[in-house]
Parts: structure tokens; C-alpha cells; sequence
């Protein structure tokens, strides 16, 4: 499902929420600028699970993952994560506050990359940062999405 919009309002502007949508689309912006040079990026500089465990260890995967969170795998991948971020993110920043949500958002990625950097073949979790807590925020967060008819 597509959610179309939240139908919770919002107390406190959401800073964070638009900050990181901002910084989210410059950098895929960069990707884009890139071209032909976008792969050579991506093996020097995002995260890499081999890399983190052979040779790069605690250090390399702070920086690559930190960058990594803000890398997208093409246009559906950018607009379906910055839409969730833009109809669920003010709610969560709104609970949580500025500075928590900001924590919050970095610790998800974080765990995702770990998840994603997880030994275990066969097996995929990856956690949505602005997604994530909306079970635990129930009823306090709602959304209005399409019926799509089979």
C-alpha cells in the first residue's frame, strides 16, 4: 500500500523531518551528477557488509553507514522512502522531539545497515526509521491509503 497522507496533525513544526528529506535529495542529486563515475563511488565510499568484516571494521562502518542512509537505488527507491518520511516522519518527530527523533533516525540506520551487513544468507531485515515505531505509536498515528481493486 501507498499511504496518499497522515490524518494526524502535527504540534511542532518538523525541522528534522525536512532536513532530512533535504539532505536525502542532495545527495541523490550528487548520484545522479555522478554518471558513469556513480559505481566507482558507491565501492570507495558506501557501506560494504565484505568490506566492514574483512578489513574496515568498527570505524569504516560508522562513516559508510552514516552515508549510506542518505544513498538511493534510483528514482522509486528515493520517492518511496522520501514519501513515507514526509506522511509519518512530523508525527514521530512530534512524539519523540527534535533531538530524540534525530537519534532515533540515525540508530534505525544504523541497525539497518548491520541488518543488511548480517552473516546469515537468505534472510532480509531491514528496519524503516520513520515507519518503524507507528505500531507502537497506534492509535496516535493514521493514514489514508487508495483501495486498489483486484
Amino acid at each position: 500500500m501507498i499511504p496518499l497522507r497522515d490524518i494526524n496533525p502535527s504540534v511542532r513544526r518538523p525541522y528534522v523531518t525536512y532536513t532530512l528529506i533535504g539532505l536525502n535529495g542532495v545527495f541523490f542529486l550528487y548520484e545522479l551528477a555522478l554518471g558513469t563515475r556513480l559505481n566507482e563511488f558507491l565501492f570507495r565510499a558506501a557501506f560494504i557488509p565484505a568490506v566492514f568484516f574483512q578489513e574496515g571494521g568498527w570505524g569504516y562502518g560508522a562513516v559508510a553507514g552514516l552515508l549510506s542512509m542518505f544513498l538511493h537505488g534510483g528514482w522509486g527507491h528515493i520517492l518511496g522512502n522520501m514519501l513515507y518520511l514526509w506522511i509519518f516522519g512530523d508525527n514521530v518527530e512530534d512524539h519523540l522531539g527534535h533531538v530524540r527523533f534525530v537519534v532515533f533516525y540515525l540508530g534505525t540506520g544504523y541497525a539497518a545497515t548491520l541488518a543488511h551487513a548480517s552473516p546469515r544468507p537468505g534472510r532480509s531485515f531491514r528496519p524503516s526509521a520513520p515507519v518503524g515505531p507507528s505500531p507502537g505509536f497506534s492509535p496516535r498515528i493514521s493514514s489514508s491509503t487508495p483501495a486498489l481493486a483486484s
